[in-house]
This record gives C-alpha cells, sequence and structure tokens, in this order.
C-alpha cells in the first residue's frame, strides 16, 4: 500500500470534538478507543451499550476523532463505515458523524460502489453509510435500476454482447424498454465506473464462470442459457424465467458486493442497533459471509475496527415459554463470542457463567468462589464492552434521583388508632410485622389483596375459625374505610401522614391542573 502522506486533517481536531461531551461521555469515548487501539490487550471489537438517550452517536462521533488522529500518519486512506437498520437513517447519522470537510460518499449499496470508488481513492478520510437489507442480503433479487444498469455494463467488459438479449435479461420490472435501453446508453456519457474495481470483478466473473460450483453448472453457461430465453422483448415473463433471472442478478449482486469490500479497505465500522440485524454477526449464509469479509478485513497497514452501539439488546431475564420466540440468554453470549472470538473457541465465558451459578448455590456456606466468579466474569466483559446507566451518569451516582424532604408532616392520633387495631388483627392471624405497611398506606385491609395479611384475615372469617377477627374489626372503625361515606361521594380522610402531606402539595402547586407531569430531571 502506498505510503503517501496527503490530504489536511479534518478542521475538527480529536481534543475539540471531546471538549463537547459530557464527562460520562467523554469517559466512554476514552475508554472504547483505549480498547480499541492503544490498550496491550486491545480488542478489535468493541461494545458501548449506553442507555437510551445518553448520546452513542455522540460517543461514536468521539471515537471516530480520536481513530482517525490515531491512524493518520500511518494509514494514506481511512474509511469509515456506518451500518444501520435503515438507509435513510444510516444516511442522516453518518452527517452528523462527520467531523469537518471530509468526503460522504452516498452510497447506500456496496453494488453501487464501482461508481464511488474513485473518488473514495483521491480522499484521505471518507465516510459510507450502508444498510444490511441492501447491502448483504442480495439472495435470489433483482435488486434496482441502478445496480441492474451498472452490472449490464461490467458483465459487457467480460461476456460481450450488443443484441437485445442481455438487456432484456438485466430489464429486471422496468416496464418501457425504451426507456431502459435509453438508461443504459446514457450511464456511460454520465457515470465513471473505476477501472480498478472493474478489473477485479472482471476477474471474479471469469474464475466463477468457469467453475460448474454454482446451480450444478458454471455462472458464464447458466448467462448464456438466459440470454437465450430473453432474447426476445416479452410483456409477460413466465414465472420459471423470471425466478431464474432473479437468481442469476443476485448471484452477480453478490459476487460485486465481495469485490466491493476488497477495494473498500474499511478501517472503522460503527455497527449502530446491531441486534436488528444480529443474523449476520454469526451467521453462515451468504449474507453473513459477506458481512465478515468486512467485519474482519485487514491489509499490510491496519485491521479494521467494529464499534457495536446498542441501548437494551437483552432482557435481564427469559422465562422459558419465551425462549422460542427471542432467546436473550443465548443471544447474549453469541454477542460476547462475536467481540471476543476467543471466547467462542475456548468456551472460556459459558464456562465462567456456568461457574457463577455453581458459586450462587453454595453461597451460604462461602462467599468467596462467587466473588472469583463474578470478578472474572466482570473482567472479561469489560475488555470488550462497556454501559453508562442514567443513574450514573452525575457525580455521586445520583442521577435522575434528588431527595426532597417532608416538611410539616403531621401525624395524627386517628393515624394512631389505625394503626393499633391493624397490630391486633395481626397478631391475631400471627402477622405481626404491619408498621411498614402502615407507614405505606392508608385503609391496608381495603386495598392489599395478595398479601399473606389480608388472605389469612380472609379465610379466618370465612370459615368462622377465628372469631376474634370479627370482634377486633368491628372495633377498628379508624382502620377501614367507610362504605357510606364511599356511595355518598364524601370526602375521606387520607388516613396516612405521608399521604395527607402530598394532597396538600399537589393543592398548594394546582398540580391538579395538569393533564400529566413533566418529568424533573429531563433527558439529556
Amino acid at each position: 500500500m502506498s505510503r503517501k502522506r496527503w490530504g489536511n486533517k479534518p478542521d475538527v481536531e480529536a481534543e475539540a470534538v471531546l471538549e463537547r461531551l459530557k464527562g460520562f461521555q467523554k469517559e466512554t469515548v476514552e475508554y472504547a478507543f483505549e480498547r480499541l487501539y492503544t490498550a496491550a490487550d486491545s480488542t478489535r471489537r468493541f461494545l458501548v451499550a449506553d442507555e437510551v438517550g445518553l448520546g452513542k452517536t455522540l460517543v461514536a462521533r468521539g471515537v471516530i476523532a480520536k481513530a482517525i488522529e490515531h491512524m493518520w500518519d500511518d494509514i494514506d486512506r481511512i474509511d469509515i463505515v456506518y451500518i444501520c437498520s435503515n438507509a435513510q437513517i444510516a444516511t442522516q447519522n453518518m452527517r452528523k458523524l462527520q467531523l469537518g470537510g471530509e468526503r460522504f460518499v452516498h452510497a447506500d449499496r456496496l453494488t453501487l460502489l464501482p461508481q464511488a470508488i474513485h473518488d473514495i481513492r483521491q480522499n484521505k478520510v471518507n465516510y459510507l453509510a450502508f444498510s444490511p437489507g441492501t447491502s448483504f442480503d442480495l439472495r435470489s433479487r433483482l435488486g434496482r435500476k441502478d445496480e441492474r444498469v451498472l452490472l449490464y455494463h461490467l458483465v459487457q467488459r467480460l461476456w460481450p454482447d450488443p443484441a437485445a438479449a442481455p438487456k432484456n435479461l438485466f430489464q429486471g420490472w422496468v416496464s418501457h424498454t425504451d426507456r431502459w435501453r435509453r438508461d443504459l446508453d446514457e450511464f456511460l456519457k454520465n457515470e465513471q465506473i473505476d477501472r480498478a474495481l472493474a478489473s477485479a470483478f472482471k476477474k471474479r466473473l471469469y474464475d466463477v464462470g468457469r467453475s460448474p460450483g454454482w446451480g450444478g453448472e458454471g455462472l458464464r453457461k447458466k448467462y448464456l442459457d438466459l440470454c437465450d430465453r430473453f432474447r426476445r422483448t416479452r410483456k409477460h415473463v413466465p414465472a420459471g424465467d423470471r425466478a431464474d433471472q432473479a437468481a442469476l442478478i443476485g448471484r452477480l449482486r453478490s459476487l460485486l458486493a465481495e469485490t466491493c469490500v476488497q477495494a473498500l479497505e474499511p478501517d472503522l465500522v460503527i455497527l449502530d442497533e446491531f441486534q436488528r440485524f444480529k443474523n449476520i454477526l454469526d451467521g453462515d449464509d451468504e449474507a453473513a459471509q459477506l458481512a465478515k469479509q468486512l467485519f474482519t478485513f485487514s491489509d499490510a497497514v491496519a485491521d479494521v475496527r467494529l464499534l457495536l452501539l446498542s441501548a437494551t439488546p437483552y432482557k435481564m431475564y427469559t422465562l422459558h415459554h419465551e425462549r422460542d420466540e427471542d432467546d436473550h440468554y443465548e443471544d447474549f453470549l453469541r454477542t460476547v463470542e462475536f467481540l471476543d472470538p476467543g471466547m467462542k473457541e475456548t468456551g472460556r465465558f459459558r464456562q465462567q457463567l456456568d461457574g457463577y451459578r455453581q458459586a450462587l448455590y453454595t453461597v451460604d456456606r462461602d462467599v468467596e468462589p462467587l466473588t472469583r466468579a463474578k470478578n472474572a466474569i466482570e473482567a472479561d466483559l469489560r475488555r470488550i464492552m462497556s454501559r453508562t446507566e442514567r443513574i450514573r451518569a452525575e457525580e455521586g451516582a445520583t442521577g435522575m434521583l434528588r431527595e426532597v424532604p417532608c416538611e410539616g408532616v403531621q401525624l395524627t392520633a386517628r393515624e394512631v388508632r389505625s394503626f393499633l387495631a391493624l397490630q391486633a388483627i395481626a397478631r391475631e392471624v400471627g402477622q405481626p410485622q404491619v408498621i411498614e405497611y402502615w407507614k405505606s398506606a392508608p385503609y391496608l385491609l381495603n386495598f392489599m389483596d395478595e398479601y399473606k395479611l389480608k388472605t389469612t384475615v380472609v379465610e379466618g372469617l370465612s370459615d368462622g375459625s377465628r372469631a376474634r377477627i370479627a370482634e377486633l374489626l368491628s372495633e377498628a372503625d379508624d382502620a377501614l374505610l367507610d362504605w357510606e361515606e364511599i356511595e355518598a361521594y364524601s370526602r375521606l380522610d387520607p388516613g396516612n401522614a405521608r399521604l395527607r402531606h402530598l394532597i396538600g402539595w399537589i393543592e398548594r402547586n394546582e398540580l391538579w391542573r395538569l393533564l400529566w407531569l413533566p418529568p424533573s430531571l429531563p433527558y439529556y
């Protein structure tokens, strides 16, 4: 690779980018960059799993700034690739990630790179945005019209045929033949195909075209057979011919995409909300194999780095009946093994989790094995991922919490009598610990359904086994709601000092006028 030094550094320096970040965002940038590039045990893949709203896109921009600064003197061309599930969002977010005047290459599909790669080779820093659905999953699809126009001209370089058959074959679903032919003729007047990439694709077609490995016959033989079937323009194409046409063009698009990955030479790939296309991370189909070429790219100068972004890709716990739809535990294991392939080869992480589970069973006898297992798991996870939660985003780890002292809370004689009545009933049924219940809510026996205290009282009244309960209830006027007052829509006593204070606060501030309460601390 050429060592030519060219271009100016980005208009926005890394330090300037980091200055605009909040403290916790800057810490995440520094740690992710260290793990990807400078640590003695650095990894090629790292996950930023910050909670929703904490600015993962800003963190990614900071990592990009530091990565460009780190690679500037050693790599002649730096390609930043951004991948997310939606092509329009990918383009929009990539523009946010740009640092300054570097080039953004609008090639939303790998298969359209032959038109853009020439410009990419002229720039020091390039930004490209893709979506997996259009760039990697190419099986048996006709693709877009502009892709087929490009493929037609690339195939013509190896298997030239000026007749109508190849034009009809690549026409796909375009209904106006004259317009299609005009698009083919005008393409070379307005577009430039990179010669080196076209030559590489030509060689790839030549090698595959001579092998019998695709569908039991060579690609060239299949192509000539379809040209014979499409030698005439037809308004209605038979279903069998259409299926074979889609299969051939899908295969050509796949071969072109493979060629484009090699021409792209990615240096940093950002996978945003990666769990939405997790099938390409560790699958074995054609799309996953193509993505693997991108994710494992390496040349004489540098290896590609992957920065994964996702807020909450997994639930903490998956019930047995949910496993058929989403097995979050297994997905988490696969993600960890994708981030560190060595863990998959050795099975180390799965063994660590098994050891942690076994240590939980013996924690009553010895806590040391559990502590060791926990520390080992944390050490391995910190190598490949980080997570900031909103609760930890501020100094002091207070996050969205603020203690508001309740001044002027007064306990009434009625509330003391309700406690004494409730305590007497609880002791009668063998549930004497009621003070925390009483402090939390009024009229407990009216509302605490499914609690052991109430179910025991109800059972005693139903079977008549505890006659004393009915007597105590008849004396507990202050501990129970008055049904006559409820039917008359009378104003009820709050029956609880905290509730009385809250009602007073709402009335004083006229909060009852609001349809909804605004957050005390908004999102970042």
